[in-house]
């Protein structure tokens, strides 16, 4: 069944730099899994559905919870370019030109470039979409199935050709998913203990067709321990 879901996916930034113009060639998004195997964006889909990513402004990091809370629509003090002409190649790597508008940003990746550092950046996207279950090659994914916005598309910190950061980025948002699963299942009448158990559960499982019906089942199991 598909859901609608926010895709928030990090990769390398790096491809080429104008530093008189001030215009960076990134790499936005390419198909396949990503690198936490959430979710597998086909290549077709990429390929229709480009365009969503043309014109989004680009910010420095994504926002925290308190500061999407506060301003949902981004900080301008942030803004630091545009992304403009974006394309698709043949296997569906979907590519474009960052448009750099802040001073101090462009001495940044002056310098990084200078230094040869200019690979540990990287981008992020915020984008909205429909995504389904599915399995891949035998790994358990979210296969989105189009791309219907775009929020942004932020540099990040990217170290060790790109895993780290995003890494940290889906461990971010997992924290933040996994409170909120807490909060839900306690309102369903489990114990703190449980529903932190169900919470972990869920979030592993995150494909499971009946995803409440697996965490009585998995918490069955584990009645006879003590927390």
């Amino acid at each position: 069944m598909k859901s609608k879901q926010e895709l928030i996916e990090a990769s390398a930034a790096q491809s080429s730099f104008d530093a008189k113009a001030g215009i960076l060639t990134v790499t936005v998004i390419k198909p396949g899994l990503t690198r936490s195997q959430a979710r597998y964006y086909p290549a077709d889909v990429l390929k229709r559905d480009y365009r969503v990513f043309e014109g989004a402004k680009m910010f420095l990091n994504h926002q925290s919870s308190a500061e999407e809370k506060a301003r949902p629509e981004g900080s301008l003090l942030d803004w630091v370019a545009s992304l403009k002409n974006v394309s698709v190649e043949s296997d569906g790597t979907v590519k474009g030109k960052a448009i750099i508008i802040d001073p101090q940003f462009k001495k940044k990746v002056i310098e990084l470039d200078q230094k040869g550092l200019l690979q540990e950046l990287g981008v992020s996207i915020r984008a909205m979409g429909e995504a389904e279950p599915k399995t891949i090659n035998g790994v358990k994914t979210n296969s989105v199935e189009s791309l219907t916005g775009c929020r942004s598309v932020d540099f990040v910190t990217y170290p060790n050709a790109g895993g780290r950061a995003e890494l940290l980025e889906s461990e971010r948002e997992g924290i933040d998913i996994k409170k909120r699963l807490v909060r839900s299942y306690m309102l369903m009448g489990l114990t703190e203990a449980e529903a932190f158990i169900a919470a972990g559960i869920e979030l592993e499982v995150k494909t499971c067709d009946d995803p409440f019906g697996t965490m009585l089942s998995a918490l069955s199991s584990k009645s006879s321990r003590r927390f």
